[in-house]
């Protein structure tokens, strides 16, 4: 929009609950901007991607979701614009879902625990029986190359006021 900012609609729907786990995550550059046409596969050692979306799970390419560098920090209850500056690298943490025996580790609803929702892997709060609102928090992503940093909000679960299906960020 202005300044270095953009607004976008990531579509993270991957075919609905029912078809899931068919559909693979969709990747994003945060540095360029632009879908990364890749596979899962693909993806656990590529350095292209810097964060993926699938439903409600967030992954940061880093750690177990990937062979990025890619870190978050959760700057909690603060806007875009009053993030003014880099994190301490000790606020920064990777995807860590793989127990050493490779078990997944999951949020209270069963999904992958991921960086993005810190310590409880929510990244947002129920509002309602089933609608996710995400929390008032600004994310520091540090890209997956090391290039540098992207902060980022999630302003809906559900696109907005043409589009109210779930899993469009």
């Amino acid at each position: 929009e202005t300044g270095g900012v953009f607004k976008t609609v990531i579509d993270a729907t991957a075919g609905g609950m029912s078809s899931s786990t068919k559909n693979p995550y969709v990747y994003i550059s945060l540095k360029d901007g632009k879908r990364v046409d890749i596979d899962d596969l693909k993806a656990k050692t590529s350095t292209a991607w810097d964060i993926a979306f699938k439903r409600s799970v967030i992954r940061i390419n880093g750690g177990d979701s990937g062979a990025g560098v890619g870190a978050i920090s959760i700057q909690t209850g603060t806007t875009l614009d009053k993030v003014t500056t880099v994190p301490t690298a000790s606020t920064f943490a990777q995807d860590d879902f793989l127990d050493a025996n490779c078990k997944i580790s999951t949020d209270p609803i069963g999904q992958i625990l991921t960086a993005i929702g810190g310590t409880t892997g929510m990244w947002y709060t129920m509002d309602g029986i089933s609608k996710l609102k995400p929390n008032p928090d600004t994310y520091v992503i540090k890209l997956a190359d090391g290039s540098g940093y992207v902060k980022m909000v999630i302003v809906t679960y559900y696109g907005g006021a043409s589009n109210t299906a779930s899993a469009n960020y």
